[in-house]
């Protein structure tokens, strides 16, 4: 995951003593559990002041609620080297196409990059999108949060769980006082491991309202690792991890209520699957003739669709109106 470190009050009290300067009789007082601030200086001084932290309170009070659909996409035979983003973008009204990193791009780009993109396009909801991606593949929904963050603040949204699995085995050896028999203790270095859906959001909010979203979004399977290790002569076995991510790092500028499509998180899965008659398929040899081996070759692709919407006088209303719909609509009235 993307990390970043700030101390707001301690960068805020540096810029106010830069703008003061160090002249005789002016200080900065910044009190952040009281959010006071305790200026002294010449008139105009502190009339500069006065602007400054008017125009920081203004950028730090603005909110974005931010709606997100990750979808998994399990791709029909074909479209098999990924979904057809140009298809995508012939259909809808799309703004200009951004790759990683929000750099423009033409529609030759989709070819290059193998379908790894980042787009916005002007719409009300998602389901436009969602129909057009069934068209492609089985289309089915990991996680479908909401959540609402100040200015330059960032939000994390995990869904899933930690399993903790041995990271570190070490032994100690001792010689006893009444024999010469050495006793060895083992001593095992457990660690979390997240497995789930994590979708980490950094938004930069304009005055003009348009929101600029640094993302992160990252799928991430741990199962178990079963591995032998030789210590002291003897064999032992232990429950390692090993993971599977599928992640990415995009940033992508839109309007308030555009929603941003990031596609091309793909993963190829081969196997087999084996079914049987109960009893009859464990019979030695004969059993081979009650069970069922299917071969598969599954290809799927993560599609991550976020809206933000810049909070304003009327989009609390909506954001309540749209909860008390879906519990109507989960927990209708009894007539």
């Amino acid at each position: 995951m993307s990390s970043s470190t700030s101390d707001f009050w301690t960068e805020l009290q540096a810029n106010l003593t830069q703008i003061l300067g160090k002249g005789e009789g002016r200080f900065v007082t910044v009190s952040p559990h009281a959010s006071s601030i305790t200026v002294r200086g010449m008139p105009d001084e502190i009339e500069a002041v006065r602007k400054y932290v008017k125009s920081i309170e203004g950028a730090v009070t603005r909110q974005v609620v931010i709606e997100a659909k990750l979808l998994e996409v399990t791709l029909s035979e074909d479209y098999q080297q990924g979904i057809d983003w140009s298809h995508v973008h012939s259909t809808l009204s799309l703004n200009p196409i951004q790759a990683w990193g929000g750099a423009s791009a033409t529609n030759t780009t989709f070819t290059q990059l193998g379908g790894g993109i980042a787009l916005t396009f002007k719409e009300k909801g998602f389901q436009s999108v969602i129909n057009l991606l069934q068209t492609q593949g089985d289309v089915s929904t990991l996680s479908s949060p909401r959540i609402t963050t100040l200015n330059a603040q960032r939000a994390v949204m995990k869904i899933g769980n930690d399993r903790y699995f041995v990271t570190g085995v070490s032994t100690d050896s001792s010689t006893t006082s009444s024999s010469d028999t050495n006793l060895v203790s083992s001593n095992y270095d457990f660690s979390p491991f997240f497995s789930g859906v994590s979708l980490d959001v950094l938004p930069q909010i304009s005055a003009e309202g348009k929101v600029m979203l640094h993302i992160h979004p990252a799928v991430i399977e741990v199962a178990e690792d079963v591995k032998k290790v030789k210590s002291q002569g003897k064999e032992s076995e232990y429950p390692f991890a090993t993971s599977e991510v599928r992640e990415t790092d995009v940033i992508v500028e839109a309007d308030s209520g555009d929603i941003i499509v990031i596609g091309g998180l793909m993963r190829h899965e081969k196997g087999n699957l084996e079914s049987k008659i109960p009893l009859l398929g464990d019979i030695p040899w004969l059993g081979e003739l009650f069970k069922n081996k299917t071969y598969y070759d599954r290809k799927t692709e993560l599609v991550i669709l976020l809206r933000p919407v810049v909070v304003g006088g009327e989009t609390w209303k909506e954001e309540i109106k749209k909860s008390s719909d879906l519990l109507q609509k989960w927990y209708p009235e009894e007539k």
